[in-house]
């Protein structure tokens, strides 16, 4: 839980240090809450509960694009 700012502020946050960074949202709060993290620029999203599998898939996956 977050208590500051939510997750969508935060990327929007981190985008405008870096447009180039890879986000993965991570939520169990629903589909609205993760199409606005894609919106915001999160590169991929996964949901509550994790799929061990599912979250390395996706690093590798963003890491591979870092390096194309």
């Amino acid at each position: 839980m977050m208590t500051r700012k939510d997750g969508v502020e935060l990327i929007l946050e981190l985008m405008s240090l870096d447009p180039d960074t890879r986000i993965i949202a991570v939520s169990g709060k629903g589909e609205t809450g993760l199409r606005f993290a894609t919106y915001a620029g999160a590169r991929r999203i996964i949901r509550k509960p994790i799929d061990p599998e599912v979250l390395i898939r996706t690093v590798r996956e963003l890491l591979d694009l870092e390096s194309a």
